[in-house]
């Protein structure tokens, strides 16, 4: 059986890469939650949820590229 600290650990894995990876689609999209969600093979309303779950605010593709 495995220990319960090994379980957490996978666990902040598993959503550190799954944050990654929603992150990079989003930049990929250019934050176009339906094209990501298509990429990702889930629905905008899963989509929605994740990034919700990740704490990843709205726009923040946006404000990120003002600098240019």
């Amino acid at each position: 059986a495995e220990r319960p600290e090994s379980v957490g650990g996978l666990r902040a894995e598993a959503r550190a890469r799954e944050r990654e990876e929603l992150l990079g689609r989003l930049r990929a999209t250019h934050g176009n939650v339906a094209r990501t969600a298509e990429a990702l093979g889930r629905s905008r309303t899963a989509v929605y949820r994740l990034i919700e779950r990740h704490k990843i605010p709205l726009g923040w593709h946006r404000r990120r590229s003002r600098g240019r």
